[in-house]
């Protein structure tokens, strides 16, 4: 009697686990939290248009659980806006149980992506290496990049980093970027100003990408593996280059609607020089 006890607990704990594995629902054991944290609609395309010099597209599709499984990008130059399907990078996310990986396909190179407790801690794509660190609260206050590079018997380091600091109403104050480690003393420091207005869809602060790591990337940021978005909306970007401390690139952002529904428009720049970002969910 025993035997057969042992016996059918064994077939009840199969049956269980088929149960639990099979099924359209299925939830991916790693699971991330997409920025928007004030609970609005999820970011599914962003397209631009004006005068703007560098921008990538993107869209965003999600699974049943809200976790982002697709991303397509397309790099836009000097105000042209038309896009063909074969110019797109495309990343398709695979969610495993202490990983991602990452299929890509299209204009992207191959990446690998290693995640530690639901964040991004290092990226890389042949040579280069981005390695990324965390608050407490899961914010990101800093990342560095390296780039290796060979030839006539040598190898060569480079790279670039920024620190990120940020207010206590969980806002970014400013962030501290070095584009080349050769020269740590010139860099950029970013300065932002916020209006009351909510992040309801944690979006990704504008002509910010590059600062915080993720330029051509920004999958990355949507998908939540680089932690918390602002609180809040920021109305003003100030940019100041070390070498030139008294020449300031000031941006004023104007966001519509900002009354706690969905920001689908955002406008920026001088007059005769300004770009549109258009937001879909």
């Amino acid at each position: 009697m025993k035997t057969q006890h042992a016996v059918l607990s064994a077939l009840t704990a199969l049956m269980l686990l088929a149960s639990c594995s099979s099924g359209d629902d299925y939830v991916p054991v790693l699971s991330l939290k997409t920025p928007n944290a004030e609970g609005g609609a999820t970011v599914q395309q962003i397209k631009y248009a004006g005068a703007f010099t560098t921008v990538y597209r993107w869209t965003f599709s999600y699974n049943a659980g809200g976790q982002l499984t697709l991303a397509k990008a397309w790099k836009l130059t000097d105000g042209i806006t038309e896009v063909q399907d074969d110019q797109a990078a495309t990343y398709q996310l695979n969610y495993e149980p202490t990983r991602i990986s990452v299929t890509t396909g299209g204009q992207a190179a191959p990446v690998q992506l290693d995640v530690a407790d639901g964040l991004l801690a290092s990226a890389s794509s042949g040579n280069t290496v981005y390695r990324y660190a965390y608050s407490a609260d899961r914010r990101l206050i800093s990342w560095d990049v390296t780039y290796q590079n060979s030839g006539f018997n040598a190898t060569t380091t480079k790279g670039a980093a920024a620190l990120v600091t940020w207010t206590a109403d969980g806002d970014i104050a400013t962030i501290v970027y070095t584009p080349s480690m050769d020269a740590p003393a010139k860099h950029y420091t970013y300065s932002y100003t916020y209006s009351d207005a909510r992040n309801v869809n944690g979006l990704l602060p504008e002509l910010s990408s590059r600062a915080l790591g993720c330029e051509g990337s920004e999958y990355m940021f949507y998908s939540g593996m680089l932690g918390k978005a602002t609180t809040h909306l920021p109305t003003r970007l100030d940019i100041v280059y070390s070498e030139m401390p008294d020449e300031v690139q000031t941006y004023q952002f104007r966001y519509s609607p900002t009354n706690g529904s969905a920001v689908t428009r955002l406008e920026y720049g001088d007059l005769g020089h300004v770009v549109n970002v258009e937001y879909n969910y």
